[in-house]
């Protein structure tokens, strides 16, 4: 019942799995101790506002959201009727480069946002980006109608393509002006205290903080062999090199700053009753075209601050958090951020989500919390998926050729020089 105030969820495939998962969350009600495996329960509904969460290019991995849009075709032609050109990298797979990553994962951003609003029937309250996923924010929720535009703008503008990856043109400008040697950038997620990082930052000019994740969790980039010392001295076994070679959120954004701004400067139009938050500031404000590209100016040349975003964004209401775009990073550090406070954080993607069960669980998640979701509407697109197969085409008999009868070898006469 979603009568309330306790509710209970379950996960299963059906058939005598349905009846095992319901007895054994009978049995857990009844007796307590560790909680079934799939049961999801809570005492009381979570109040509060919901926030969409949208994450950034380095999240993405091959063949990311297949299942999800093999299971939901449908939602492909309403992704491209709101969005013209997104959706094609779905299907063909991203390319390599940071600009393919970064829109790739927009894109499956886009559709998730599709599919939150036409099938789990969600409505955002706020909206809060990770690096790129501010401007994914900003498209994905209508923001910015333009998708093709801003796509051929960063295209053309070689910031994604050759001045702050790839050869690195204004990076490099930007260190000989300043007598700093090397030839490479590179960004490692680093899991230790905020202030013992910034210790080893206070001396480099090469390497800076990128980003600020949750507490204990921040993202230092910068000159390679610079980056790498720092990262010695914190503790290699602390420290992940990123699959991501783009320098941003770090003063070398300087030298392209007009140029990014103008990227970023996009037709806007007022997304009524949602607010969009910028790490830059940490605040909340309302898209026009100048502010937009003004708060994404501010990102790109300083440090992001995602732990204080959603600090502020909690102070502000939000107590659901629903991530859209691959992994599920941000509800990781948001979970991280918030601790024992009262919210709920899911991801609408997992890497191993194959059989889609971690959407399942994690729509049960919001189920038990209280929010207004359509829970039946997911699982009717499921149990359609996997009924609903074409039938198949007539059948075609295709003759076999005889194997060829090919004259013996002659022996082969060796002539030896005299």
């Amino acid at each position: 019942s979603s009568a309330g105030p306790a509710r209970l969820a379950l996960v299963a495939d059906g058939g005598t799995a349905w009846a095992e998962r319901r007895e054994a969350a009978r049995r857990w009600l009844a007796q307590g101790g560790a909680r079934p495996a799939d049961v999801l329960y809570r005492d009381a509904p979570v109040g509060g506002e919901t926030a969409f969460v949208y994450t950034n290019g380095s999240a993405a991995y091959p063949g990311m959201g297949h299942a999800l849009t093999l299971a939901c075709p449908s939602l492909g032609e309403s992704v491209r009727a709101g969005h013209r050109a997104i959706g094609t990298r779905l299907r063909s797979g991203r390319g390599p480069g940071v600009l393919d990553q970064i829109w790739s994962v927009a894109e499956l951003a886009v559709f998730h946002t599709v599919f939150s609003r036409e099938v789990l029937g969600l409505r955002p309250d706020a909206a809060i980006g990770y690096s790129s996923g501010e401007s994914t924010a900003l498209v994905a929720l209508g923001a910015w109608p333009d998708a093709s535009g801003l796509y051929e703008a960063t295209r053309e503008s070689g910031l994604f393509t050759t001045e702050l990856t790839g050869e690195l043109r204004a990076v490099r400008r930007y260190w000989r002006q300043r007598g700093i040697g090397g030839d490479r950038w590179s960004s490692y997620l680093v899991a230790a205290p905020l202030e013992a990082v910034r210790a080893e930052l206070a001396g480099e000019r090469a390497v800076h903080l990128m980003a600020v994740n949750a507490p204990g969790v921040c993202v230092v980039g910068g000159e390679s062999k610079a980056c790498a010392a720092v990262v010695t001295r914190l503790g290699v076994d602390r420290a992940i090199e990123l699959d991501y070679d783009m320098a941003a959120h770090a003063p070398e954004l300087a030298e392209v700053r007009e140029v990014w701004r103008e990227a970023h400067r996009r037709p806007t139009v007022d997304v009524p009753g949602v607010r969009f938050y910028s790490a830059a500031t940490g605040r909340a404000y309302r898209p026009t075209t100048e502010r937009a590209a003004e708060a994404l100016t501010a990102q790109g040349l300083g440090t992001i601050d995602f732990a204080a975003t959603i600090e502020r964004a909690w102070a502000d209401g939000v107590r659901v958090f629903v991530e859209h775009g691959p992994r599920k990073l941000c509800t990781g550090w948001i979970k991280r951020v918030l601790g024992d406070r009262e919210h709920v954080a899911v991801a609408l993607d997992t890497p191993d989500d194959a059989g889609l069960r971690n959407l399942c669980l994690a729509v049960g998640e919001l189920v038990v919390a209280g929010v207004p979701v359509r829970a039946d509407a997911l699982t009717a697109r499921l149990a359609e998926a996997a009924t609903g197969l074409p039938a198949p085409g007539p059948t075609v008999t295709v003759a076999v050729p005889p194997t060829p009868c090919l004259p013996p070898l002659e022996r082969a006469v060796t002539v030896l020089p005299r």
